[in-house]
C-alpha cells in the first residue's frame, strides 16, 4: 500500500476487504532508446488490507477516492495511463466484483464436464419423414401452392355453385310430335337441370374426374406427390361449392374440370417457386440422438429467467430431461409448448436433425422445435421457428418459410406419410410475448 500522503483509493467498510483481490497495479513512465516516453503498468502484491481500519482519533467515514492529478483512470478501472509530465506513479488498487468472479468460476468449473442427455424412456418417440430434396430450378409443383393461398380455388368453387353463373346453365333439348311434324324447344332455366340428366353420379367419382383434370393441366408434373396435392385442391373446391356439389358436378363435371385446370395453370405461372423439389421415396428419421453439452444444469425453468449458458430441467413433455436455447423467444416458446394439454411430446431440434434444403446450392435450414400434438384423436406435427421481429420480413427468413411450408405440403401429399398432418409455424418475438404462455394462442397468431 502507498505511504501516508500519497493518493490512494479508500472505501468506508473494511469488511469489504474480502471482496477485493490481493494485488495492486500502478502505471509508470519509461524512456525508450529513441527518447520517447512509454507507459508501463505493473502489478504488485498488497501487503495489507485494501481498506485500512480508521485511526482511533478518526471516525469511520466514507470518502471519495482520491486520484493523483498525474493519472487518468479509465471507466472500467482496468486501464491506467500516465498523464504527460507526471512524476513516478503511486500504486492504485484495482477493484473487481467478487460475486461475479465467483459465479463465473462456478460456471467454468462445470463447463469442463461434458454431460450426456439420452432421450427419456417414458416419453413417446418422435419420428419425422425425411424427404430427399433435389435442385430443379425450372420445375414447378402443386406443392409450391400453400393451402393458405387457396383463395382462388375457393372463389372458383363458389362461382361454379352460384345460381347466376353462365357455366351452370345448360340447354335441354326436348322433342314432341303431333304425328305430323316434330317440335323442339330449348330450356335453360336452373330448374330444368334435374330433368336434363340423372343427377346420381357419386361425389367420389366426380372428385376423381376433377383430380384427373388438375393432373392434366399445363406445367403439372405427373408424379405421386403431385397427385396428393391435386386431391387437396379439389377437396377445397368441392367444399366451397357447398351442399349442391354432388348435383352440380354430376351435371357439369366437364365445365368444372376445365375451369379448375385453367386456374391451376394460371396459379403455377404466377407462383415464384422455391426451386427445390423432392423425390417420391420417403425415409424416416427418429429424433433419438444423445445430446451432449458443457453447460451448468438449472433445476427448473418456471421463473422465466433465461441464460444462454444454462441447460434447463423441469419439463413435462420434452423428449429430453434438459434443453438449452439461443434466445429468450426460444426459451419462452418452449415453456408454452410444454404446458399445453394437447401436446404429446416435443424436442428442441439441433443441427441436421431435420434439415430442409432452401437453396439450389444445397444450403439447409434447421427449425427450432418439433412438436407432436393430438386434437380430437388426430395427430399433428409442427416444425416451429422463432425469430426476432426485425428479422421476420427479411428475404432469407421468408425464403426459409416457403421452403419449410413446401416440405410440409410434400410430406402431407405423400402416400407413404400416414397418421400425422405436418405443419410449419414461424413466430416473431412479439407473437410469443402476446401468446402469454398459450400454445393454442400462438398457433392462432401465426397460423
Amino acid at each position: 500500500m502507498p505511504e501516508d500522503g500519497e493518493p490512494q483509493v479508500v472505501l468506508c467498510l473494511d469488511v469489504l476487504n474480502e471482496a477485493f483481490i490481493d494485488y495492486g497495479t500502478y502505471a509508470h513512465l519509461r524512456r525508450a532508446a529513441d527518447g520517447s516516453l512509454e507507459v508501463r503498468q505493473t502489478a504488485i502484491p498488497a501487503p495489507g488490507p485494501v481498506i485500512p481500519a480508521p485511526r482511533p482519533s478518526e471516525p469511520a467515514q466514507t470518502r471519495e477516492p482520491a486520484i493523483s492529478e498525474g493519472f487518468l483512470l479509465s471507466p472500467d478501472l482496468g486501464d491506467l495511463k500516465s498523464a504527460p509530465g507526471s512524476a513516478a506513479a503511486p500504486p492504485i488498487v484495482e477493484i473487481v466484483d467478487h460475486e461475479s468472479r465467483a459465479r463465473q468460476a462456478r460456471k467454468d468449473a462445470q463447463s469442463d464436464t461434458i454431460i450426456e442427455y439420452p432421450p427419456l424412456p417414458d416419453r413417446e418417440p418422435i419420428v419425422i419423414p425425411r424427404l430427399m430434396s433435389v435442385s430443379q430450378p425450372t420445375t414447378v409443383s402443386l406443392n409450391d401452392i400453400d393451402p393458405e393461398d387457396y383463395g382462388p380455388f375457393q372463389r372458383l368453387g363458389r362461382a361454379l355453385a352460384t345460381e347466376h353463373s353462365d357455366d351452370l346453365r345448360r340447354t335441354k333439348l326436348s322433342a314432341s310430335h303431333n304425328w305430323q311434324k316434330a317440335q323442339v324447344r330449348a330450356e335453360t332455366a336452373r330448374d330444368s337441370i334435374k330433368a336434363a340428366l340423372p343427377l346420381d353420379i357419386p361425389l367420389s367419382e366426380t372428385r376423381k374426374a376433377l383430380i384427373r383434370h388438375v393432373m392434366s393441366a399445363k406445367d403439372v408434373p405427373n408424379r405421386k406427390n403431385e397427385l396428393g396435392a391435386a386431391a387437396t385442391i379439389v377437396d377445397c373446391v368441392i367444399e366451397a361449392m357447398g351442399d349442391e356439389a354432388q348435383e352440380l358436378l354430376s351435371a357439369f363435371i366437364e365445365v368444372c374440370g376445365q375451369r379448375l385446370a385453367r386456374q391451376i395453370s394460371k396459379t403455377l405461372r404466377d407462383f415464384n417457386p422455391t426451386q427445390i423439389t423432392y423425390i417420391d421415396d420417403v425415409e424416416w428419421l427418429a429424433i433419438d440422438k444423445t445430446r451432449k453439452a458443457q453447460r451448468k444444469q438449472e433445476a427448473g425453468h418456471a421463473d422465466g429467467t433465461f441464460d444462454k449458458a444454462l441447460a434447463f430441467n423441469g419439463w413435462q413433455k420434452n423428449l429430453y430431461s434438459h434443453a438449452w436455447f439461443d434466445s429468450t423467444p426460444e426459451f419462452q416458446a418452449a415453456g408454452l409448448i410444454d404446458s399445453s394439454s394437447s401436446v404429446v411430446v416435443w424436442a428442441r431440434l439441433h443441427n441436421n436433425d431435420v434439415p430442409i434444403q432452401w437453396t439450389t446450392d444445397g444450403r439447409n435450414y434447421n427449425p427450432d422445435f418439433v412438436v407432436i400434438e393430438e386434437i380430437d384423436g388426430k395427430r399433428f406435427g409442427w416444425l416451429v421457428e422463432t425469430k426476432s421481429d426485425k428479422d421476420m420480413s427479411t428475404a432469407e427468413v421468408q425464403a426459409k418459410r416457403r421452403a419449410a411450408k413446401k416440405w410440409a405440403n410434400t410430406a402431407n401429399s405423400s402416400p407413404q406419410v400416414q397418421g400425422v398432418t405436418w405443419k410449419y409455424l414461424l413466430a416473431g418475438e412479439q407473437d410469443v410475448e402476446d401468446a402469454a404462455g398459450l400454445w393454442g394462442r400462438l398457433k392462432e397468431f401465426c397460423g
